[in-house]
């Protein structure tokens, strides 16, 4: 609805216990699988995974916002074990600005850091991702200029050059400042709507 906020909560704790007949290396990996986390013949755990908290404010029914913070050591790639300060930071992990209304033009921007619509990098697995996700699935700033009516969707993303996670990494000039739109990404697809019968 317009001039509305909607708030989500996400928190998810895991327990593992884990034995192995080769020294430090354990079927589930637990985040991230190094000698910081994983050592000896028999490893358990019983941590927050992950935590994050979402804010969408529509603005009007021409803006809508939205910024997600995440704590997440267990996948930080910060220094250290599970408990160093530097991987129990919460971070900014999106923030997107969207302007259109599909109920008026079926023409869309958003701009942020957001994922980059780039094919299906889902898992099935809640914890360990696909390895089409660990090479492609795009997280940047950038903008995406987007189409979408009747289950077509067709868009566009002008992805910000320099450090990026995964595939959108680009150097500028060699190096990783991050001073250029400079790489692109498309994505076309349709959604079947089902069959009433």
């Amino acid at each position: 609805a317009d001039k509305s906020l909607t708030i989500g909560f996400s928190m998810i704790g895991l327990m593992d216990y884990q034995k192995s007949n080769t020294n430090s290396k354990f079927g589930y990996l637990m985040r991230h699988p190094t000698s910081n986390n994983q050592i000896g013949e028999s490893v358990s755990e019983a941590v927050i995974h992950s935590s994050q908290i979402s804010l969408t404010a529509s603005l009007n029914n021409w803006i809508t916002a939205y910024g997600e913070l995440l704590y997440d050591p267990q996948q930080s790639f910060g220094a250290g074990s599970i408990t160093a300060l530097g991987r129990n930071q919460i971070q900014l992990r999106k923030g997107i600005l969207v302007l259109g209304n599909l109920n008026k033009l079926p023409l869309y921007l958003s701009i942020g850091k957001m994922d980059i619509p780039f094919g299906q990098t889902g898992s099935v697995s809640p914890f360990t991702n696909s390895t089409m996700w660990h090479a492609y699935g795009v997280l940047s700033y950038g903008a995406i200029l987007g189409f979408e009516k009747a289950g077509l969707n067709a868009n566009i993303s002008l992805i910000q050059g320099g450090a990026q996670f995964r595939a959108a990494h680009t150097p500028v000039q060699g190096t990783n400042i991050p001073s250029r739109l400079n790489n692109f990404s498309a994505d076309l697809n349709y959604t079947f709507e089902p069959i009433d019968r």
